[in-house]
């Protein structure tokens, strides 16, 4: 393993303040005066848009103009993202962004269509944790160690389902893969439900996804194996991380933002933030998110951009020393 993959690899998440204060300037006179559009960039049901959809509702009712969620799903969530940094940068179309199409794919990809740093301007982060490692109950994998292991009996190796190419949930695949030294086969689906479906079904044998899945953990239907983070989540805090498992170096975050395209006025950015951290600050809210296993967590924009030029460094860094780049 590299010097510099382990470095980067180990270190510490930045720290997002979940009381951060927003940034003060001119708010834009009559926003806003119609609807706003949030894109989610993945379909129905995945945790971003979960956690969208309730501060959607809170946000919708602090503005007097309601939210509206569009969800377009494809290509591990660059398409959706595509959409919204070429969006009108008036304040009325967002983006609820995971690392997947904005700080993963721009490692794996050296020609994207968007740049999620110089195409955006950043509002906040909306949460930040674990993906969760799951497999069906019937697997005869009870740990990492378990699996690793049931992947080196088998000559053709383990297939992996994620909610799609580039996402954070393969990239935890992958790294698995890479550290581990064993053959796991990238199975990438149309969103974490299709996904989920077919694990329960028995037709992959893992999964990285991100902590809604718990709900199907708590169910029965899914056994949880370990989390990414390199601290426990405390949405499932007897959860082990892959790191406590045995492989010490690992490590990938899962976080939910949202965005505005890049030449939106800083009056509105400052009060979407304004508002969206208002939001986070609640306490009923943060117990509503938690309820569906999301840990709210707000930022400033300048914290948030900060943030996501660190995570396109050390996923590049990651890609490169895995030679993981697909173009």
């Amino acid at each position: 393993m590299s010097a510099k993959l382990s470095a980067l690899v180990f270190a510490s998440l930045l720290t997002i303040a979940p009381l951060a204060n927003a940034q003060t300037s001119t708010e834009v006179s009559g926003y806003p005066n119609r609807p706003i559009h949030v894109i989610v960039p993945f379909p129905p049901g995945g945790g971003i848009d979960v956690a969208m959809r309730i501060i959607g509702q809170e946000l919708g009712d602090a503005l007097g103009q309601p939210v509206v969620i569009d969800n377009r799903g494809g290509a591990g969530g660059v398409i959706g993202t595509d959409a919204g940094a070429k969006a009108a940068p008036d304040g009325y179309t967002l983006t609820a962004c995971t690392p997947g199409p904005t700080s993963i794919s721009p490692a794996l990809h050296s020609k994207l269509a968007y740049d999620p740093v110089n195409d955006f301007a950043p509002i906040s982060m909306i949460a930040i944790g674990a993906n969760i490692l799951v497999v069906n109950p019937a697997s005869p994998a009870h740990s990492v160690a378990d699996l690793i292991e049931l992947a080196k009996s088998r000559s053709e190796g383990l297939n992996f389902a994620s909610s799609g190419v580039g996402t954070s949930q393969h990239l935890s695949g992958e790294l698995l893969k890479y550290l581990a030294k064993v053959n796991f086969v990238h199975v990438p689906y149309k969103g974490t439900g299709a996904a989920l479906a077919d694990l329960m079904g028995g037709r992959v044998d893992f999964a990285f996804a991100d902590p809604s899945v718990l709900t199907l953990v708590k169910s029965g239907k899914l056994r949880a194996l370990a989390v990414t983070t390199p601290k426990r989540y405390s949405a499932a805090p007897d959860l082990p991380t892959v790191a406590e498992a045995g492989l010490p170096s690992f490590q990938a975050t899962n976080w939910y933002c949202v965005l505005a395209p890049a030449a939106t006025p800083k009056g509105i950015i400052s009060r979407l933030n304004r508002e969206i951290v208002k939001i986070l600050d609640n306490p009923a809210i943060r117990a509503k998110l938690l309820e569906q296993n999301i840990e709210a967590a707000s930022s400033t924009p300048d914290e948030l951009g900060r943030y996501l030029r660190d995570d396109i460094a050390r996923w590049t860094a990651v890609a490169n020393a895995a030679g993981l780049k697909t173009d």
